[in-house]
């Protein structure tokens, strides 16, 4: 009824025009189950609209759909996702033929029914429509071990024809958004350390199990023109040409001030008294007083927050909320009736259940009549009843144009009466104890502030990063060994990269990209080749592009990635003296890789300018050691780019590393490191790295 028929003043044309949806603004208090509710409302009568909700995007069934068939390309002996897949716009199945399937062979699993029925099955149409999907599955199976996820998907949707139909589909647009938005996922999935299709499944099962979802996908810019319906507390700062708040007879959540145990901020816990003679728990005194603090924060908020969804008109404000016991909230409200001041008394805020009372109160206040209460007056006691009567006039409702035309200067228009701004002191103290608070507050210096700059935990990798910038501001060389910092992964696993450039080139050209992998990335690859890397046999021809063709296989790492490393520079290490001890240390076991760890640090062992009083916490992984007798050697693997008479240069940029994991091989192991090794894969040499010992 307000589309196209009510009228708002468009600010950019400077005139009158009809409303549009896209003028129009639900506000709620919570998007949990009302969001959908209101929602579905509207899409049933065509209204269309958008719910700003933060959760059900998984539950979406589009987005169920094509996770069900990646469950299949992952591996078809899934009897569940297989059977979504088949009775989806994918597999082109209904209930009868999966039935039919189903009766051929009741005893074995469904995928053998599946096949059973493609070579014996009576129907033709059931074992057409089977024989396509077979063939489409086999065919994006065989893609599945070297295609990134995302192409992987882009490939099902077009070649299933499911983005098409289902764009096609009631609300199409949304649900395109919605597997545009599962896109967007997998590229920031495959931006972390884990690879390949059995990994991303599982990794949106845990998203679904932990109930780490997210709301559906934006179908369109803000200006489409539909219906947007978000929570209150999103709206801050924004504005709307009409808006409804909505929902206000929804009780308010207090259950923080009546729990057993009640917390608050700045004033501490309060728990219940426990009698276990008399097996009876009473509230005590302390968490009386906190309950009701927390309950006077609580509504304090619900205030602001209706204030702030109030605010949010720009020319229409329609609020709407239901009721149980109409008379029983009037009778509660009438109890206002006389009140002059602005404010709401302190006890009667109290005592409300939701915000549609502090409307209704407000109506009263400020001597409101309208039907709302004549039709009630029936259900009310006589003394009630002249309450109403005696209300003078009726609710003003003042539109857009009337404060355009009356809000000149610094007023503000509250229920017909006009409170003049600029009549306000601002040197004036309303509250001299508060005052002298917020001075005291404001002038209070934090006695950690020269703490306060300090980490609580660093990675290896930025401590290399400060001990690299020195060495290259030391050595005041202009060219930069097209120098690629080293990465951190999820578990603080530390990476160099690997140049290519020989000539001076910019920083932001540095991150060079080879196969769609950048410095760093090689680098990790490298690594996690070296980790893997057959110590207990001799080394022999071959022996690295073996390891690369099965690290592919098994889905470790990718072919793009495979293509990045050199067998030549891991082979060269390989044959050297240090290698060769490794061996040895393979074969009597005391041979470690790939080893974390968590060391604290002095503040001042770090940078002079920190406290020695705190801790820094250091994180790493220590790429290799083994022990000799009694003694500790240790090994680090670095891919960064060098050339001969750079060895001095990467042992000082890295002694800081290196001393950190001698520290921390020696609190774990009870044992000295008597040796220290940098292995340059660029060089190809193993470098001895001397570490300097306090006296």
């Amino acid at each position: 009824q307000i589309v196209g028929k009510m009228q708002i003043y468009d600010k950019e044309k400077n005139e009158y025009r009809a409303v549009t949806y896209g003028d129009i603004t639900i506000l709620l208090r919570t998007a949990k189950q009302w969001s959908d509710v209101f929602s579905k409302a509207l899409s049933a009568h065509g209204i269309p609209n958008r719910a700003g909700a933060r959760t059900g995007y998984f539950d979406a069934v589009e987005v169920r759909t094509i996770l069900a068939y990646l469950n299949v390309l992952d591996n078809p002996r899934q009897d569940i996702p297989l059977a979504a897949s088949l009775r989806s716009e994918i597999g082109n199945l209904d209930d009868r033929e999966l039935a039919v399937i189903r009766a051929e062979s009741r005893d074995s699993s469904f995928y053998d029914s599946v096949l059973h029925y493609m070579e014996c099955g009576e129907d033709e149409t059931i074992r057409r429509k089977l024989a396509a999907f077979w063939e489409m599955t086999a065919s994006l199976r065989r893609d599945v071990s070297d295609t990134p996820i995302h192409i992987l998907l882009w490939k099902v949707l077009d070649e299933t024809g499911f983005a098409d139909i289902t764009a096609a589909s009631e609300g199409g647009r949304q649900k395109r958004a919605n597997l545009d938005l599962l896109v967007d996922k997998a590229i920031e999935y495959e931006a972390t350390s884990y690879r390949g299709l059995f990994h991303f499944v599982r990794y949106i099962e845990k998203l679904r199990k932990g109930e780490m979802d997210i709301g559906p996908a934006e179908s369109l810019s803000a200006g489409g023109d539909e219906v947007t319906i978000m929570t209150m507390h999103a709206s801050k700062g924004l504005e709307f040409p009409v808006t409804f708040v909505s929902g206000l007879g929804k009780q308010f959540n207090l259950r923080d001030s009546r729990d057993g145990l009640v917390l608050h901020a700045s004033l501490g816990a309060g728990l219940d008294y426990v009698d276990r003679e008399l097996r009876i728990k009473v509230p005590n005194r302390i968490k009386g007083v906190l309950s009701d603090r927390i309950l006077s924060d609580s509504l304090g908020e619900e205030l602001r927050i209706l204030y702030v969804a109030m605010t949010r008109a720009e020319q229409k404000l329609i609020l709407s909320g239901s009721m149980d016991d109409r008379a029983g909230w009037i009778r509660k409200a009438a109890a206002e009736r006389g009140e002059e001041s602005e404010k709401y008394s302190s006890t009667w805020v109290l005592k409300t259940k939701n915000m549609l009372e502090w409307i209704v109160g407000g109506l009263m206040r400020h001597g409101a009549e309208s039907s709302f209460f004549d039709d009630a007056e029936s259900e009310l006691p006589s003394a009630v009843q002249t309450v109403i009567r005696d209300l003078p006039g009726r609710v003003r409702i003042i539109t857009g144009d009337e404060i355009m035309r009356n809000s000149a200067g610094s007023h503000i228009i509250r229920a017909g009466r006009v409170l003049d701004l600029t009549q306000t002191d601002p040197e004036k103290t309303y509250d001299a104890g508060l005052g002298d608070r917020l001075k005291r507050m404001l002038a209070m210096r934090y006695r950690y502030e020269d703490a306060a700059g300090m980490p609580g935990k660093l990675s290896v990798s930025e401590l290399k990063t400060a001990a690299y910038e020195a060495e290259m501001e030391r050595l005041g060389e202009e060219r930069d060994f097209a120098r690629l910092e080293d990465v951190t992964g999820p578990e603080g696993r530390d990476t160099d990269g690997v140049g290519t450039e020989e000539i001076p080139v910019p920083r932001f050209l540095q991150e060079e990209q080879e196969n769609g992998l950048s410095s760093a990335a090689r680098g990790t690859v490298y690594h996690e080749v070296l980790s893997a890397a057959d110590f207990s046999v001799d080394p022999y021809p071959g022996q690295i592009a073996a390891q690369l063709e099965s690290m592919v296989k098994c889905d470790k790492i990718q072919k793009g990635e495979a293509e990045c490393i050199d067998p030549a520079k891991i082979e060269r290490f390989l044959n050297t003296p240090l290698a060769s001890r490794m061996r040895m240390a393979e074969r009597r076991g005391t041979l470690r890789r790939e080893q974390p760890f968590v060391i604290g640090v002095q503040g001042d062992e770090i940078r002079e300018d920190w406290s020695s009083a705190e801790t820094v916490l250091i994180q790493g992984i220590i790429d290799a050691y083994f022990t000799e007798e009694d003694h500790i050697v240790l090994i680090d693997y670095k891919t960064d780019r060098a050339e001969e008479g750079d060895q001095e240069s990467l042992v000082r940029r890295y002694r800081k590393q290196f001393e950190l994991y001698r520290d921390a091989l020696e609190r774990l192991l009870e044992k000295p490191v008597s040796e220290a090794w940098l292995y340059s894969l660029s060089l190809g040499q193993a470098i001895p790295v001397p570490l300097e010992r306090e006296v």
